[in-house]
């Protein structure tokens, strides 16, 4: 199952970058319950993080890694263990005014949660 969102902020690109990339930030706008960079920040090609999520009544953990890492510009990332696997990517740019960021991704369904998305 794929998805993307994008959001428009009117802020320099080096303050929401450096935000953005500070992925334990992420408890603040989604439904997670914890995340954790699990090698320690600064985030960048090659980090290790954890995601505890709400879902169904139920708290489930997902461990990745950031696959790619460009400063000022985004980062790709995937699972490496968890319920769903899943890979994507955030892409941070200049954009009318201001900075575009775009959070996107595939996941990779199965079972009854194929089923109900």
């Amino acid at each position: 199952m794929k998805f993307t969102g994008t959001i428009h902020i009117h802020r320099p690109l080096e303050e929401v970058f450096t935000y953005m990339s500070n992925i334990e930030h992420e408890v603040q706008w989604r439904n997670l319950v914890e995340v954790k960079v699990t090698s320690g920040l600064p985030l960048r090609q090659g980090s290790t993080y954890r995601y505890v999520a709400n879902m169904m009544g139920r708290q489930l953990q997902t461990e990745g890694e950031i696959t790619a890492f460009e400063l000022n510009q985004g980062w790709s990332f995937k699972s490496t263990s968890g319920p769903i696997p899943l890979e994507g990517g955030v892409d941070v740019q200049s954009a009318d005014g201001g900075i575009q960021v775009t959070l996107g991704g595939d996941m990779k369904l199965g079972g009854l949660l194929k089923l109900v998305a």
